[in-house]
């Protein structure tokens, strides 16, 4: 007779659960990366329009002051309003400055109306890289009229700082979503695949210990009926004494065959 031993699961690190929630996981993160360089991009593109539409309104309160003169004190407050050093509104005739001080120079130069989808992935992780307070220079067509433009220089630094905290928040909502989805995959699993096959495993080992006792094995469960009292030529042709042939008879008299 086969010596009794009780049936254990894998240690979890090596459970097929634990490897499909880790690839779950891995699958989800991967997903995101593929998602996170057009969103950054975006995020860039609509921040600086936002900047221009902003310098936009600034540089439209000196146009519409009397004989276009307004007190250093207002020059100041708009462009602390447009984030910017300096605002140039550009028309076919002539153009409309708006700035306190003499600007620093220009590090880097951005035009909105001459941008591609890899162009802008490219430039938006070159603004991430970037280090210290480079000077920005955008120029974009305004939305009222596209012949006009507007041309701001800025401090590239702010948008780096936002930049940064959009990929943190999108860093941490993946994290999330991956955990979560992780769980519920890790989850379903267990209740629908790990939980039968570990009792069918029990049964097959209970059973293996005494083929002849119909009373233990994987007929002995709710709602199928014992068939134990049934002649011997209904039962198929095995070798009563091997546990793993005889599974063969429990399983034929599960099925209900005659």
């Amino acid at each position: 007779m086969i010596r009794s031993r009780k049936f254990s699961l894998p240690p979890f690190a090596r459970s097929l659960s634990a490897r499909l929630l880790v690839l779950t996981i891995a699958f989800v993160m991967l997903a995101e990366i593929l998602i996170y360089a057009p969103s950054i991009a975006s995020f860039r593109i609509n921040w600086l329009t936002d900047q221009a539409d902003s310098a936009h309104l600034a540089v439209l309160a000196l146009e519409a002051a009397p004989a276009e003169l307004v007190s250093e004190e207002l020059k100041a407050e708009l462009l602390a309003r447009a984030q910017a050093y300096a605002v140039v509104l550009l028309r076919e005739d002539r153009r409309l400055l708006l700035y306190s001080a003499p600007p620093p120079p220009v590090d880097v130069t951005v035009n909105l109306s001459d941008q591609s989808l890899f162009q802008d992935i490219g430039a938006a992780f070159a603004t991430m890289m970037r280090s210290g307070d480079p000077t920005l220079r955008l120029i974009s067509p305004t939305t009222q009229d596209s012949d006009l433009a507007v041309e701001v220089i800025l401090n590239e630094a702010l948008l780096r700082h936002d930049m940064i905290t959009h990929s943190r928040n999108i860093l941490l909502l993946s994290i999330v979503i991956s955990l979560i989805t992780g769980a519920l995959l890790y989850l379903a699993l267990q209740w629908m695949m790990v939980r039968p096959m570990r009792r069918m495993t029990e049964d097959i080992t209970r059973f293996s210990q005494d083929p002849k006792d119909l009373s233990r094995g994987v007929i002995r469960r709710p709602g199928v009926m014992m068939r134990s009292a049934w002649p011997n030529r209904f039962w198929p042709k095995c070798n009563a004494t091997c546990g793993v042939r005889c599974v063969s008879r429990s399983i034929w008299l599960r099925s209900g065959r005659r």
